[in-house]
């Protein structure tokens, strides 16, 4: 049995402590391909995902893109730059079109502070920082074909794959092609 390898940033908070953090909040609607924010944007919300998927990911000195997480339903987006910073370090962008709550931070510090949340908060991000995703390159094929598998699943586009696994969109489609014509000879 192969393990689960990390693909989606999950919040970790009970529907409890997102109902009390996000009640009220404004509720925004996002098309695929929209940003929700950019590196040196001001961290002014924290964002709870209510239907579906946000990515978060940086560009490296050569111009590459390096892919940070996935947000689905129930995740939160842009704590960790709001709380280690007052710009957001990375970029968010709508992989399929989103619904979210959005709560400005002033709001969910108060919230998180008259509730007592900031135990629950800060265990949830530090399970999120540390679950990480296994770097791919030293990846055995068969890590590969099962993690290629689920991205199928969730309708991740190859490119999406390339740049979440590291690799080109063509060296993708060849292990693509790979995977299932093993598949055909078993």
């Amino acid at each position: 049995m192969l393990p689960d390898l990390a693909l989606y940033s999950t919040s970790y908070l009970s529907e409890k402590t997102l109902s009390i953090l996000f009640e009220g909040c404004e509720e925004i609607t996002l098309r695929k391909n929209e940003l929700v924010y950019v590196p040196g944007d001001q961290c002014r919300n924290i964002y709870l995902v209510t239907k579906g998927k946000l990515m978060t990911y940086k560009f490296a000195h050569d111009g590459k893109q390096i892919f940070d997480s996935i947000y689905r339903e129930n995740s939160t987006v842009g704590f960790r730059d709001s709380f280690s910073s007052s710009q957001h370090m990375a970029y968010c962008k709508v992989l399929e079109d989103a619904v979210l709550l959005q709560c400005p931070i002033q709001l969910f510090i108060e919230r998180a502070n008259k509730n007592l949340l900031w135990v629950e908060i800060v265990q949830g991000e530090m399970k999120k920082t540390t679950q990480g995703i296994r770097p791919y390159k030293t990846a055995s094929k068969e890590e590969l074909f099962h993690r290629i598998r689920i991205m199928e699943n969730e309708g991740l586009t190859q490119n999406e794959m390339a740049m979440i696994l590291g690799y080109s969109r063509v060296q993708i489609t060849r292990l693509v092609n790979e995977m299932y014509h093993s598949k055909k000879t078993e």
